[in-house]
């Protein structure tokens, strides 16, 4: 994990084991919190124990929370929800830099992310209605996400391509629709800025 944060990896949420392979959940939160483009990124932990000390140093070392296992799927999208409620801004590129890349007004920046958001929308209805055939296509949706800084999105999709690819979709549509309700919260943030 920490070889893929170091490459230049921006994940919108890290979730991790306390108990991994390497290195420890803790000391992989303690790297993070060190590095400047990292520190704000949150961090929740998960272990089938949850004793004190860890749960201290997590908190000393600001984790976003920690879920104990054995844990339902409904209450780690919560949880993860609730983060990335809390730090949408980290999942993005910030809304200035992007209008500058591109050259383009804040309408215009407002109007992407609102065709990106319906354009994801709409993917994942397809991945309900036949996922077999539709988890393919994902290399448009990949590029516009890093065209408009959307870090987030990006690293969601680059993750579905890499499933689909092996053949392991499972949730695709589920991931989709909660990234076109993350774009089009961007999307409304940023028409209030510049209305």
């Amino acid at each position: 994990a920490w070889e893929r944060l170091q490459g230049g990896w921006h994940p919108a949420l890290c979730c991790c084991d306390v108990r991994m392979p390497g290195m420890s959940g803790i000391e992989l939160l303690a790297l993070m919190r060190e590095n400047p483009r990292l520190q704000r990124v949150p961090v929740l932990m998960v272990s089938s124990a949850s004793d004190r000390q860890t749960v201290t140093v997590g908190i000393q070392l600001g984790i976003g929370g920690f879920i104990v296992k054995p844990f339902l799927a409904a209450e780690l999208r919560a949880k993860v929800r609730a983060l990335l409620g809390t730090n949408l801004e980290t999942c993005f590129e910030p809304r200035t830099d992007v209008m500058k890349r591109l050259n383009i007004t804040s309408a215009r920046y407002t109007a992407y992310l609102e065709a990106l958001a319906q354009q994801m929308a709409a993917k994942a209805q397809l991945l309900r209605a036949t996922p077999a055939g539709q988890a393919n296509d994902l290399d448009a949706l990949h590029t516009a996400c890093l065209t408009l800084g959307a870090h987030y999105a990006a690293g969601v999709v680059e993750g579905l391509r890499v499933r689909a690819a092996a053949g392991t979709v499972g949730d695709l549509a589920d991931e989709l629709g909660l990234c076109a309700q993350v774009l089009r919260e961007r999307a409304a943030m940023a028409y209030l800025k510049w209305q």
